[in-house]
């Protein structure tokens, strides 16, 4: 199972190993947020916010763009839309590239879709279609993300952290968001 750390500071510092990175990032995200990944980012690229991003024109994009060699690591930085493309193009480019780090900046992701093994993409008509099952190498939770979240999308991810708490029996959701994601993580 991944290592979840939750907290601030240099995302490449949290990446394991010494290897090449390339990073793709949610347009949105990215104009917000700018992680730290040391020397050692390949490329950079960019998906569409939401929805559109998972889907087969986007991943080919991907496959396409990267150029980098099956030791590389693939950073994940967005939603859980962004986690489930970054995630699938991870565990399909080159047959399995050697791991892939979710950066979840939406407080849905830090507490459910950007934490798992869980990748998809969408066909038209049918959500999460084509997938596959890759566990990241390790998941970077850094609160300070979900400072620009916008409220609905807080209200979102507030939800999930109820379910999780019921389903738990503790009241995760009486936590502050650090606590709300550490226990999340922790019961899933």
């Amino acid at each position: 199972l991944p290592e979840l750390r939750v907290r601030g500071g240099a995302v490449g510092e949290l990446v394991p190993g010494d290897a090449t990175l390339a990073l793709v990032a949610d347009e949105h995200v990215l104009e917000l947020h700018r992680p730290d990944l040391g020397g050692r980012l390949a490329s950079t690229h960019i998906v569409p916010s939401g929805e559109a991003a998972k889907s087969l024109e986007v991943c080919g994009r991907l496959w396409d763009e990267l150029s980098v060699d099956r030791s590389a690591y693939l950073v994940a930085l967005g939603g859980g839309t962004t986690t489930d493309v970054a995630g699938f193009v991870a565990a399909t480019y080159l047959r399995g590239l050697a791991g892939w780090v979710p950066v979840p900046s939406t407080l849905v992701g830090q507490v459910d879709a950007g934490i798992g093994g869980k990748t998809a993409i969408d066909l038209p008509g049918a959500k999460n279609a084509i997938g596959a099952f890759h566990w990241p190498a390790r998941v970077v939770c850094d609160p300070s993300l979900l400072a620009t979240l916008p409220e609905a999308e807080r209200r979102n991810g507030l939800a999930e952290v109820v379910k999780t708490g019921l389903l738990a029996g503790e009241p995760f959701w009486e936590l502050p968001e650090p606590g709300q994601v550490r226990s999340c993580a922790a019961f899933k």
